[in-house]
């Protein structure tokens, strides 16, 4: 039988959870006023909601800071200060041109313990590496990692080099979002390959223990719908009845974002590939910015975080879904 395809809507108006916090004790600020982008929301082991944000244009550049809630519907969660910074030793944001460059994370539960994905960005200068299809035009960036027992207290992933990253590639690796399907962990992500970075695309690495990874593979791409480097930002892939819906921004200031279908989650619609249609993937659009959807397992009511609204925080909205006709 064919799974019939959905469209997610927003269910009714939106409400702040993570105002931008005041960073000014980070030093001076520069001339482009900070702003919150890619976040992620878990609940912890003693049921409190934990939101994590990455907040760019902070004087000492991007960081990652933490709200914390007894409940997903209450408006402006408490502001805790607790941030996670660069960590050069640990091999993170290693080209210090930019300064300090934590992007996007995301958090599971597995092994009784909470994994926290980042971007670490640039490595340095890459040189004359051999790893051609790794390379970008920004460098070789990183996937790193974080655990914590309890949600709280978080401690670097350390590989053998004593760095915290768990794969690196391909290009300006960013923006992780993870799902469990038949035990294993499918890592999605954005990059591009080569020196390009109009192939930007959708990644996807698997994973049985949340540290060691398959190489990467293209699940997504399409000039059509993303033609610049940054108009395929924030992946999120949910599973939904049976189907898989990626969800991808190409404009955060007007809340712009796709919504693609597919009933095989290594395979989100490749186009160039010979069975790509665009009309085969392509769901709707959602008003929305780097969107994370939570569920609260004691209701089951969807919820939809934006962050349209960069310079005031995070936003959620409740959600629903409709058929797709």
């Amino acid at each position: 039988m064919k799974l019939k395809k959905q469209l997610p809507v927003l269910d009714g108006s939106s409400w702040m959870i993570g105002p931008n916090p005041d960073l000014s004790a980070l030093g001076t600020a520069g001339k482009n006023p900070q702003e919150c982008v890619d976040h992620h929301i878990f609940q912890g082991l003693d049921e409190k909601w934990h939101l994590w944000a990455c907040i760019r244009n902070t004087p000492v550049g991007r960081v990652i800071y933490h709200w914390e809630a007894d409940s997903l519907e209450q408006e402006s969660w408490k502001q805790t200060g607790e941030m996670i910074r660069a960590d050069r030793s640990a091999g993170e944001c290693l080209n210090g041109g930019n300064g300090e460059q934590l992007m996007s994370p995301f958090v599971v539960f597995d092994n009784d313990q909470f994994y926290m994905f980042y971007s670490g960005t640039d490595i340095g200068d890459t040189g004359s590496s051999d790893d051609l299809h790794l390379t970008g035009a920004k460098g070789l960036c990183q996937m790193c990692l974080q655990t914590s027992p309890d949600g709280r207290t978080w401690t670097r992933h350390k590989n053998e080099e004593g760095f915290s990253r768990v794969f690196l590639g391909p290009g300006n690796v960013r923006d992780p979002s993870l799902i469990q399907i038949d035990g294993v962990w499918h890592m999605y992500y954005a990059g591009y390959t080569g020196d390009d970075r109009l192939n930007a695309g959708t990644y996807l690495r698997t994973s049985t223990n949340l540290v060691d990874w398959s190489d990467w593979k293209l699940v997504h791409y399409s000039e059509h719908f993303h033609h610049h480097p940054y108009m395929a930002e924030s992946p999120a892939v949910v599973e939904k009845d049976g189907l898989y819906y990626l969800f991808l921004t190409e404009n955060y200031q007007n809340g712009r974002t796709y919504v693609f279908c597919s009933d095989d989650p290594t395979d989100l619609g490749v186009e160039g590939s010979d069975d790509y249609d665009v009309n085969r993937y392509f769901v709707g659009i959602i008003p929305v910015a780097a969107p994370e959807i939570i569920v609260d397992e004691k209701t089951g009511q969807e919820y939809i975080t934006t962050c349209i609204d960069l310079s005031g925080g995070v936003r959620m909205h409740r959600l629903k879904w409709v058929p797709r006709y």
